[in-house]
């Protein structure tokens, strides 16, 4: 018996191939729309994270802990320093510097070693970055073994070390000046500095895309450094006094260790008319000092000056003081006694009214600007380089 195969009909066939159709119009169709969705949701996660900087920032502050998974102890990496300045350019030998620090350690619990000149140039050819930008390292200047000389004399005389640092002006690009920066100061962490200051200089007029950028610099240099060194960060007093800065003071203060403020000690006729504007307003301010622990940076050459803003400061219970230049206890007109040490417990002669603590930056939010890209090798090598005028340091950074 033969069988045959009968053949669909016509409308059959039509039927089936509607059908494929169908499925694959609806197929897409919901593809289509979980696409929809699943951008929804990822839109809406962005602009939670922008408009809550807690989510993307650390915590910003001072006290800055970390904990040891061992036994669960807390060291703190950024105490409150009195800190005065060894300008390796003032030295020129080995001798020299180590008698810099010794006088220091009389005087102050940690040195301040400035490093870079006012373009952000190094004052010493460094090994790391010669090795970086692939040129032969010839240290003819002998800074850098004026700079190890003066670490391990720090070192002896228990003080703590911060390397005041000018970023590189030389790129225009955010990541190439963070390469060759933290590649320095990765190094100077491996030699024993505690701490790197950057000096922003003109900070005044900063905005808020700036700030970003400087942010950006930060948190790109803190992940080549590593936790072994904290980063902090000179800001005027205008970008702390002007509540139209707070938005960027907290994006900076999230990608710092901690944050310095600079009083401006310029165009005042007397060291008195100077201590009662810094004294108005660090009173303004002492919210922020608590919500920040902040440290002040005292940049005046002129002694008078210098002592005035130190009284300033210490009046007003603030004891996290840092020097441009290193002054003795009697040019400074303060005794041995009144000298802030990290030991010293007694109470302050002031107390603080309870509503200055308040956080003056909660709240704000900040967005991400596009990182531009350049490379390290069109940077100029490192070379030590005299201190320009201040015409010439006036110029704007890559920032």
């Amino acid at each position: 018996m033969k069988y045959y195969r009968r053949n669909p009909s016509s409308s059959t066939r039509l039927k089936r191939i509607m059908f494929r159709i169908l499925f694959v119009v609806v197929a897409a169709f919901i593809i289509l729309m979980l696409s929809v969705i699943l951008g929804l949701h990822l839109k809406s996660k962005v602009d939670a994270a922008e408009n809550n900087p807690d989510n993307s920032l650390d915590n910003p502050g001072l006290q800055i802990s970390r904990e040891d998974e061992e036994d669960g102890d807390t060291v703190n990496l950024n105490p409150d320093v009195f800190a005065g300045c060894v300008d390796l350019l003032t030295h020129q030998t080995t001798d020299d510097v180590v008698v810099s620090v010794n006088t220091a350690a009389e005087t102050y619990d940690s040195i301040t070693l400035s490093l870079t000149d006012l373009n952000g140039v190094l004052l010493y050819q460094s090994p790391a970055l010669c090795d970086l930008l692939r040129i032969p390292y010839n240290d003819n200047s002998g800074k850098y073994e004026l700079l190890t000389s003066a670490i391990s004399a720090a070192k002896v005389e228990n003080l703590r070390i911060i390397a005041l640092f000018i970023p590189t002006r030389s790129v225009s690009s955010v990541s190439s000046a963070a390469l060759i920066d933290g590649t320095v100061m990765a190094e100077l962490a491996k030699l024993g500095v505690n701490e790197i200051l950057i000096d922003l200089q003109d900070s005044s007029g900063l905005t808020y895309e700036e700030a970003n950028r400087i942010r950006s610099y930060i948190s790109e240099c803190s992940k080549i450094v590593g936790s072994s060194c904290s980063i902090g960060v000179i800001l005027s007093d205008v970008m702390f006094l002007n509540a139209e800065n707070a938005k960027s003071v907290q994006m900076i203060a999230g990608a710092a260790s901690y944050l310095a403020i600079n009083f401006n000690s310029f165009g005042f006729d007397t060291p008195d008319d100077l201590y009662d504007s810094i004294s108005s307003n660090i009173k303004s301010l002492l919210g922020t000092f608590s919500v920040y622990n902040m440290r002040v940076y005292i940049d005046s050459s002129e002694r008078d000056y210098a002592a005035a803003e130190l009284e300033a400061c210490m009046d007003n219970v603030i004891t996290n003081i840092c020097f441009s230049t290193l002054y003795s206890s009697d040019e400074l007109e303060f005794s041995e006694n009144d000298i802030p040490r990290e030991s010293d417990t007694s109470e302050p002669s002031e107390t603080i009214p309870e509503d200055y603590y308040t956080n003056p930056y909660a709240g704000t939010s900040f967005s991400e600007n596009n990182k531009e890209t350049e490379s390290p090798e069109t940077a100029p090598s490192p070379q030590e380089t005299d201190k320009p005028s201040e015409s010439e340091s006036s110029t704007r950074p890559w920032f």
